[in-house]
């Protein structure tokens, strides 16, 4: 054997190796640089500060309901026709949120009705009178954006707010918030296609499908009963133990966020009691049950992007 022979092979296949191996190590350093340059323009698009601060725009100037528009941070807000319209200006044309035509904001005077049994609930929503609203003042500094405006119908003369910044990379969050008067919860309507599906609130046992179309769903944490409101098994069982049937809706985990099959997906924050009302045809209606509603509006581009973004700010 000639040994002088292996040994230059060895030493040729191992600096092989060292040469792949470094070339492997530049590459996965350069993939990191180019992940953090990636990331450092997404923390770009926020800027400095907070955001949403909106004292800022005790001073700034009021500009007409109308104006085209109006940025707030990454993302584009349209008021059109007394309704709002949410877009990203990486897709312009791409409509991520937007009120019916007419409609700002609803509100409404509202009683809940709760009856527990066995760790379920059953909430019955008793609406006295709704009404709507139009912004009478917006203003703007384009990081922020705050409309002012009046309650009609019922509400009279009752104020509110509704605001909008842009706290994290493809985050838009707003707040609605009720002045004093008899309106107590806010009604957010949301555009829904006609074949547009929705999916998610959490920890879901639909008997059919995934599809959360035609249902009403609230956001509340129960028991889900015996047979999750299914007629045979719940006819029973309200018969020997009243209220244990639960219903299909009935979650350990609900969770106030929905994607849908057209990218759009919106979620609340806080602690208050919502129902996200599926069920109403070209609308999607969210009910907060309170006098201030605030959530977020995500932007994405499969619904993977979107439960990223969302667990970005819930965790």
């Amino acid at each position: 054997m000639n040994f002088g022979r292996v040994a230059a092979a060895l030493f040729l296949v191992v600096l092989a190796l060292a040469c792949s191996a470094r070339a492997g190590g530049e590459a996965e350093v350069h993939a990191d640089d180019d992940r953090r340059a990636a990331d450092a323009a997404d923390d770009r698009s926020v800027p400095a500060g907070d955001p949403c601060d909106f004292d800022v725009l005790d001073d700034a100037s009021s500009v007409p309901a109308g104006q085209g528009p109006l940025a707030v941070g990454k993302f584009v807000v349209r008021l059109e026709g007394g309704s709002v319209f949410v877009e990203h200006e990486s897709e312009p044309g791409r409509v991520l949120f937007a009120t019916p035509g007419g409609v700002l904001v609803g509100a409404a005077a509202v009683s809940l009705e709760v009856t527990e049994g066995q760790g379920s609930f059953q909430v019955k929503e008793v609406v006295k009178h709704r009404c709507g609203g139009a912004a009478d003042e917006v203003r703007w500094d384009g990081l922020r954006l705050r409309l002012d405006g009046v309650l009609g119908g019922a509400c009279s003369g009752q104020r509110f707010t509704w605001r909008f910044c842009n706290p994290l990379p493809n985050h838009l969050r707003f707040e609605i918030e009720l002045g004093e008067g008899g309106a107590d919860a806010v009604f957010l309507q949301a555009r829904a296609d006609d074949d547009e599906r929705f999916y998610g609130m959490g920890e879901q046992f639909a008997r059919d499908t995934l599809d959360l179309r035609g249902r009403v769903v609230p956001v509340v944490v129960q028991e889900g009963g015996v047979g999750r409101g299914e007629e045979k098994a719940s006819q029973f069982m309200e018969t020997v133990s009243p209220g244990s049937s639960g219903s299909e809706a009935a979650t350990y985990y609900p969770v106030p966020h929905y994607v849908s099959s057209l990218d759009r997906s919106l979620f609340l924050e806080g602690e208050s009691i919502s129902v996200f009302d599926f069920g109403q045809g070209g609308v999607v209606e969210v009910r907060g049950y309170a006098r201030r509603m605030a959530g977020r509006i995500l932007f994405g581009g499969s619904p993977l992007e979107l439960v990223e973004r969302f667990t970005a700010s819930a965790g």
